[in-house]
């Protein structure tokens, strides 16, 4: 169940009136796991055996308690370096998104979490996405147990996006390294 981390009524009532952008985070349960079967959540690639928050639930108090939020939902994943297939986010995985945002009828704007192993064989499917969600851009992450293989693959995310549709948030020494090479 997703319980907001403002939960007491002052803190809630600070959040609200906050001039700064205050960002709700969530990874969405694949179909198979929802709770409610009418309801269709976006699975994502390599599905992870992580609890994921109830879509609803979420979607909802984001837009009643935080309607100037930015909205950041992504897919349930498990990356395993060198482990895993190669295959990134599909057209379905995008349907479903997509389906998902118009189905809420989100108003804020919305980002979605992609992993830059994954991304890197889905590009086209990306800008489809930022193309049918207005006011949305992407937040490319990865980790130090799941790095990218070259910062050329960053380099070449970077040319595929508009500027503001693509944010970054990586390892100090990627992105170090990204930085300088452009």
């Amino acid at each position: 169940m997703c319980q907001p981390t403002c939960y007491s009524p002052t803190a809630l009532e600070t959040c609200r009136n906050c001039f700064y952008g205050v960002l709700t985070n969530a990874d969405l349960p694949p179909a198979a796991r929802s709770p409610h079967p009418e309801r269709r959540h976006p699975a994502g690639p390599h599905s992870s055996s992580a609890i994921p928050v109830d879509a609803w639930t979420f979607l909802t108090l984001c837009r009643t308690r935080f309607p100037r939020s930015i909205i950041s939902i992504g897919w349930t994943t498990d990356v395993l370096p060198s482990t895993y297939l190669k295959i990134g986010y599909t057209r379905e995985y995008i349907d479903r998104m997509v389906a998902l945002v118009k189905e809420y009828t989100l108003m804020q704007p919305v980002m979605f979490p992609v992993h830059a192993s994954l991304l890197k064989y889905s590009i086209p499917e990306m800008q489809r996405l930022l193309f049918q969600v207005p006011n949305s851009s992407l937040c490319v992450w990865s980790t130090k147990a799941n790095p990218i293989e070259s910062i050329d693959e960053l380099l070449t995310i970077r040319k595929s996006f508009s500027m503001g549709q693509v944010f970054y948030k990586l390892p100090d020494e990627q992105l170090e390294c990204f930085f300088s090479n452009t």
